[in-house]
């Protein structure tokens, strides 16, 4: 326990309580995204499928010739579903080399 303006023992564990219970609720709300995101994953999925095929280039010739009128047509910009492909990729490093940081921590403890 090793602090400066040494802090009282039952302050510090009182301060360890609160560090411990937030801990807690973040691993809980991280637990509902994971689990939110891993019954998404099959949606996303379809529409990674739906970019890289023919249908989708047919789409987006359709849509130049305003086949579809006017309907959300997001999905059919180029960049938009390329940098949500791209966000999700770097989003999966970082929660990977989170992942790595705190396991690597633990097994060096």
């Amino acid at each position: 326990m090793k602090n400066d303006k040494k802090i009282s023992t039952a302050q510090f564990i009182s301060e360890m309580g609160e560090i411990m219970q937030e801990t807690e609720k973040m691993i809980h709300e991280l637990s509902n995204i994971q689990e939110k995101w891993n019954k998404h994953h099959m949606k996303y999925s379809q529409l990674m499928d739906y970019y890289f095929s023919k249908q989708w280039q047919k789409d987006m010739q359709a849509d130049e010739d305003n086949y579809f009128g006017d309907i959300s047509k997001g999905v059919l910009s180029e960049d938009g579903v390329y940098n949500l492909n791209g966000e999700m990729y770097y989003l999966a490093l970082a929660m990977m080399r989170t992942a790595f940081k705190y396991i690597d921590n633990e097994a060096t403890e």
